[in-house]
């Protein structure tokens, strides 16, 4: 059976990333669909709490992780965030992996809302 998953639960899942560039936001994405490799990133930032940007990239090139989780090592504030709520992580994985096409809608209506003027 192949859930369906509706415009708000995809908007509420994109909604604390539809705002990153589009390279990084690419990378949460494609790291959402292997949560087991995410939550072992999330442990090895907290582990080494001064590495960041290349220098954690590098050091974690021998891990068995997909390479987008490797590419997240670099940002351990994003990592935190991930960490902080696995069920979100795999909600957005799983969302993307079923229905990318609405993913991706849900990135360009949030960011058409965030750019509009305040009233």
């Amino acid at each position: 059976m192949t859930t369906t998953y509706t415009r708000a639960q995809i908007d509420q899942w994109v909604a604390p990333v539809a705002l990153y560039p589009d390279n990084l936001l690419s990378q949460v994405l494609m790291a959402s669909t292997y949560p087991g490799n995410v939550i072992q990133a999330v442990q090895w930032s907290q582990d080494n709490p001064s590495m960041q940007g290349d220098a954690a990239v590098q050091a974690v090139a021998g891990q068995p992780w997909d390479p987008s989780v490797k590419s997240l090592v670099a940002f351990p504030t994003l990592l935190a965030l991930m960490g902080e709520n696995p069920p979100w992580v795999e909600n957005l994985g799983d969302a993307f992996l079923a229905q990318p096409h609405d993913v991706m809608d849900s990135v360009q209506r949030l960011r058409a809302l965030a750019s509009r003027p305040a009233a």
